[in-house]
């Protein structure tokens, strides 16, 4: 089964994972990530609580229009934050890491409230399918 998630941004920026179910709450995933001119991509695995726990503060970073969202996957290539203000923007930071070669890109882009209602309908359909 494929499933996919994006963090979209503005002029083509975003986080996309493409994930795979493999294990039960543990899924493979391809990382790509674009901001500007960059570009980077990464293998790694992700836990359906990991994707549970975004979803939430997602939503609620949302309901109120404003706040800060943490993905903490540090240990296997990912983390980023979003902060939004309270005009409905917000700013997405974060790292991507190749652990296997030790490089990483530092990305930083931009997004509103209409991207993250995707992608939090992406994260509710990716969840209800993996349990």
């Amino acid at each position: 089964m494929h499933l996919s998630v994006s963090l979209n941004g503005d002029e083509g920026d975003g986080i996309s994972l493409h994930l795979r179910h493999s294990a039960d709450r543990l899924m493979s995933c391809n990382v790509a990530v674009r901001a500007g001119g960059f570009r980077a991509n990464l293998e790694t695995e992700i836990f359906s609580d990991e994707l549970k726990d975004l979803q939430t503060q997602l939503v609620r970073m949302r309901q109120e229009l404003t706040g800060m969202v943490n993905f903490s996957h540090e240990m296997r290539g990912l983390e980023f934050s979003v902060v939004m203000d309270k005009s409905g923007r917000a700013a997405v930071e974060g790292t991507a890491r190749d652990l296997a070669r030790g490089t990483r890109m530092l990305f930083t882009f931009l997004t509103d409230q209409s991207y993250l209602a995707e992608t939090i309908t992406e994260l509710t359909e990716v969840l209800s399918r993996v349990g």
